[in-house]
Formats: C-alpha cells, sequence, structure tokens
C-alpha cells in the first residue's frame, strides 16, 4: 500500500512539473501560448498542425472562415510570422505575453476571432 500511495505521488508531482513546464513563458516565436494543451491539436486528429500549416490572412479573417482543418480558436497561429508581426503589429511571444482578454480583442480587431 506504501509503495502504491509513493508511486501515485510521484506521478502526481510529475504531472504538476509537467504541467508548471508548460505555463512557463515562451521562448521563442513558434511556442504555442501557455494556455494551449501539451499536444497540438493536430496530435488528436481534429486539427492541422499550425506549426507546419500556414495561411494567408484573407483565408482566415472572419467568423466561419477558415481553412478545413484549422482549429478555429486559434487562427492566428496558422499564421507565418511575418503576416504575425504585420497583422498583430507584434511578434508571438508578445502576443502570448498578454493577458487573454487582450489577446481576444486583438484577434476580434483583426477578423480572427
Amino acid at each position: 500500500a506504501d509503495e502504491e500511495a509513493a508511486k501515485k505521488k510521484a506521478a502526481e508531482e510529475e504531472a504538476a512539473k509537467k504541467k508548471a513546464a508548460e505555463a512557463a513563458p515562451a521562448k521563442t516565436e513558434e511556442a504555442p501560448p501557455a494556455a494551449a494543451p501539451a499536444t497540438p491539436a493536430a496530435a488528436s486528429g481534429d486539427y492541422l498542425d499550425f506549426a507546419s500549416n500556414k495561411f494567408p490572412l484573407s483565408e482566415l479573417q472572419g467568423v466561419g472562415n477558415r481553412p478545413d482543418g484549422v482549429d478555429p480558436t486559434k487562427k492566428e497561429q496558422y499564421l507565418s510570422d511575418e503576416e504575425f508581426q504585420q497583422t498583430f503589429s507584434m511578434d508571438r511571444v508578445a502576443f502570448v505575453g498578454m493577458a487573454a482578454w487582450k489577446q481576444k480583442r486583438e484577434k476580434e480587431r483583426t477578423g480572427l476571432f
């Protein structure tokens, strides 16, 4: 029983460390927002991987307007780095560093919500 409790505690501590690491501020422009799940949505087969699939702003703007396989809650992640910078007047690191309500406001302002 003690061994099982120790294993359970170790697993919980490992999960907490992983969660804390995911919540740490992103250090590269390619990193997904801290609130994103540990695995890209593409891993579940539901959405395209935004790291390898990029679309022009015009194909992503507007409610319900998106290419097949694009996660509608993360349209901004499908922009190239250059188009992201032009659209938001900031890089991905700065965008991820903003409060969620500010990110939402920016996405609404640019038609990506």
